[in-house]
């Protein structure tokens, strides 16, 4: 599954709604964006090969206090929800970690992360 595959995929999380997704950048002061950071296969004695891809999405956006911080928390751990429950047809999904308060910039931006790992039979 090419990271193009993984993004139409995901497009589809209501969590989204009409916001891209963007490959590797982040807009300045409001969006979404995911980038793999590790892929690994494994061939069982079978010879059938299993691939774990895992992909890194951060959602940035301005925080004027508290509530808004635990709702976009809220809105990672959905869109995890959403993944494990509509899978791509080729595999399964897991959440490899909570959804977590990544970095704040200056301007009042905060950076949010999780972590979900593909796995899929080849």
């Amino acid at each position: 599954m090419t990271l193009r595959d993984i993004i139409t995929w995901l497009s589809a999380c209501p969590v989204f709604a009409g916001e891209a997704l963007v490959p590797n950048f982040l807009p300045s002061h409001k969006g979404w964006s995911i980038s793999t950071d590790r892929q690994s296969v494994r061939t069982d004695i079978l010879g059938n090969r299993i691939t774990q891809r895992r992909v890194k999405i951060t959602r940035r956006v301005t925080v004027p206090d508290a509530d808004t911080r635990l709702a976009v928390l809220e809105q990672l751990e959905d869109l995890a929800a959403w993944a494990r429950e509509n899978p791509p047809a080729d595999g399964s999904i897991r959440m490899t970690g909570l959804p977590e308060f990544q970095s704040r910039a200056s301007s009042g931006t905060e950076d949010f992360i999780v972590y979900l790992t593909l796995v899929s039979d080849e």
